[in-house]
C-alpha cells in the first residue's frame, strides 16, 4: 500500500496537508464501497485552429524586463496579444480554487491571472484565446498548460483554446492553427532580450544610486514602452541604436556616490524576475541599499545551446539537425551578443558579463552538464560567474519542489561553499502559503553578512 506523505515545515498554508488527507479518506471511502473503477472520458478545451488567429491570446504578466521580448514578435506578425497586468494575492486566491498547491507556485500564478481575465467579463469568450510557455521537459512547468485546460474546463470555458509556446521543436500540445515563422520569431526574441536585459542591467545598477526618486523608472519605462508600442523597431540596428541612446540616458540620471554591495540573483526563471513570486525581493534589496544583479533573460536559452552541444559529446544524443543548428547558432549569437556589449561599454558602471561557455565551464566543475531539467546546470555557474566577477552574495530563489533548485542546486551547496570559501549564499523558497516573516527574517540576515564583508 503506498503510504499518505504529509508535509510539515515552515509553509503556513495547510491546504496541501487537508488536499491529501480528503484524497486518502475519499479513496477508504470507495473501498469500503467496493466501488469498482469506472473510466471517464476526459473533457478538454477546443483546439486553436487556423480560424483562431482572429482571437486575443490572453497571456500572464512576467516582468517587465522579460515579457517585451516575448510578445512583441507576435505582434509583428499579426496576432492580437494582450499581456495581463501584474499578478496579486488575489491571482492566489483564484489560481488556488482551480489547482491546489502542490502544484509549481509560477503555475498557481499564471493559472490565477488568466482565471481573473476570463471571469472579469471584458473579453468575448468565442474571441479569446489564452497563452503560456511550456518546456517540454522533466520541469513541473510541462504540465501548466494541461492544468489551465482542466480549469477553463471545470469553470465552464471550454470554447476557449490554449495556446502554447514551447522551447521544444515540437509542441506537445494541439494547436493546428498556431502557425507562424519560427526563424524570424527566434531571431526577434533573442535580439529583444539582449535589449531588454542591457536595459535591466542599467536599470539595476542607477537606481539605488538615483538622487532623484523616478529618474530611473521613468527612463526604463520609455524604452520598454518604445519596444512595445512598435516606435522601436525589432532589428539588429534599430535596438542598436536604441540602446546608444539609452546608455546616454542612464548616464545622465543624477546619482548619490557611495558604495553599494552586490547582491546576484539566481534561481527558477519565473520566481527569479517575477516581482509578485518573489515578495518583491528586488525592490526590497535596493531600499536598503544593495545593488541587485540578475543573469541576462538570453542566458536561460544561450544555455540550452550548450546543453545540446554537451548532450552530443558524452553521446547522451546523436548528432542531428538540432546538433548542426546549435553549432552554427552559437557562433550567430556570439556576434551579436559582442555588439550590444560594445554599446554598454559606454555605460558609466558597465561590469563585464561572462560568456557562456565560460558559465558552463564553471558548472562543470561541480556537476555533469547533462544535469538539463528546468535550470539544471545553469544555476551553478551562475553562482561561479557572480562569485568569479565580484558579487559574493547570491540568492538563490526557487518555488517549493522545484527539481532544478531542490534537487541541483541544493545538492551541490556543499561543493560550491568549498569552491567559493568568500560566498554568503542563501536559498528561498516561493510559494502559495510561504511565511513571510520567515522569508524576510533571513534576508535580514543575509544583508547584514553582506554590508559587514564590504
Amino acid at each position: 500500500k503506498c503510504p499518505t506523505v504529509i508535509r510539515v515545515d515552515e509553509i503556513e498554508s495547510a491546504g496541501s496537508v487537508k488536499l491529501r488527507l480528503r484524497s486518502m479518506m475519499e479513496a477508504l471511502r470507495l473501498s469500503h464501497q467496493g466501488a469498482a473503477p469506472r473510466k471517464i472520458p476526459r473533457r478538454t478545451t477546443r483546439p486553436f485552429q487556423a480560424e483562431d488567429r482572429i482571437r486575443t491570446v490572453l497571456v500572464p504578466d512576467f516582468s517587465p524586463f522579460c515579457s517585451p521580448p516575448i510578445v512583441r514578435p507576435f505582434l509583428d506578425m499579426g496576432y492580437r496579444v494582450v499581456s495581463l497586468p501584474p499578478s496579486d494575492y488575489s491571482s492566489v486566491e483564484v489560481g488556488l480554487k482551480y489547482t491546489n498547491n502542490e502544484i509549481c507556485y509560477p503555475g498557481i500564478i499564471a493559472l490565477g491571472d488568466l482565471m481573473k481575465a476570463l471571469q472579469s467579463g471584458e473579453y468575448d469568450l468565442n474571441q479569446t484565446a489564452v497563452g503560456f510557455s511550456q518546456t517540454g521537459g522533466q520541469c513541473r512547468a510541462t504540465s501548466i498548460p494541461s492544468m489551465i485546460k482542466k480549469a477553463l474546463v471545470a469553470a465552464g470555458f471550454e470554447q476557449v483554446p490554449v495556446v502554447t509556446l514551447s522551447t521544444s521543436l515540437n509542441s506537445i500540445n494541439n494547436q493546428p492553427g498556431m502557425e507562424f515563422n519560427m526563424k524570424e520569431y527566434a531571431y526577434k526574441a533573442a535580439i529583444g532580450m539582449m535589449f531588454t536585459d542591457a536595459l535591466s542591467c542599467m536599470y539595476h545598477a542607477t537606481i539605488v544610486r538615483e538622487k532623484n526618486a523616478g529618474d530611473t523608472q521613468s527612463v526604463a519605462d520609455r524604452y520598454l514602452n518604445s519596444l512595445m508600442d512598435g516606435s522601436l523597431r525589432m532589428t539588429k540596428n534599430d535596438l542598436l541604436l536604441g540602446l546608444q541612446h539609452a546608455v546616454q540616458d542612464f548616464n545622465s540620471i543624477p546619482v548619490t556616490p557611495g558604495c553599494h554591495p552586490r547582491v546576484g540573483i539566481v534561481g527558477e526563471i519565473y520566481v527569479k524576475y517575477n516581482a509578485f513570486s518573489n515578495n518583491n525581493v528586488a525592490q526590497w534589496l535596493i531600499d536598503r541599499g544593495l545593488e541587485v544583479v540578475l543573469p541576462s533573460f538570453f542566458e536561460f536559452f544561450h544555455g540550452g545551446v550548450i546543453s545540446q552541444l554537451n548532450a552530443v559529446q558524452t553521446n547522451v544524443r546523436k548528432r542531428d539537425g538540432l546538433w548542426l543548428l546549435s553549432l552554427w547558432g552559437q557562433k550567430l549569437i556570439a556576434h551579436f551578443l559582442h555588439l550590444f556589449d560594445e554599446v554598454m561599454q559606454e555605460y558609466r558602471y558597465y561590469h563585464p558579463h561572462m560568456a557562456i561557455k565560460n558559465v558552463a565551464a564553471m558548472a562543470k566543475e561541480l556537476l555533469s552538464l547533462n544535469h538539463q531539467y528546468g535550470e539544471g546546470w545553469l544555476i551553478a555557474g551562475e553562482i561561479g560567474a557572480f562569485d568569479h566577477e565580484g558579487v559574493h552574495n547570491v540568492l538563490c530563489l526557487q518555488p517549493f519542489g522545484c527539481i532544478a533548485n531542490h534537487i541541483i542546486a541544493k545538492g551541490v551547496q556543499k561543493r560550491l561553499m568549498d569552491r567559493y570559501p568568500h560566498l554568503n549564499l542563501l536559498f528561498l523558497d516561493a510559494d502559495a502559503g510561504v511565511s513571510e516573516v520567515n522569508f524576510f527574517n533571513r534576508l535580514h540576515f543575509f544583508i547584514n553578512h553582506a554590508k559587514l564583508a564590504m
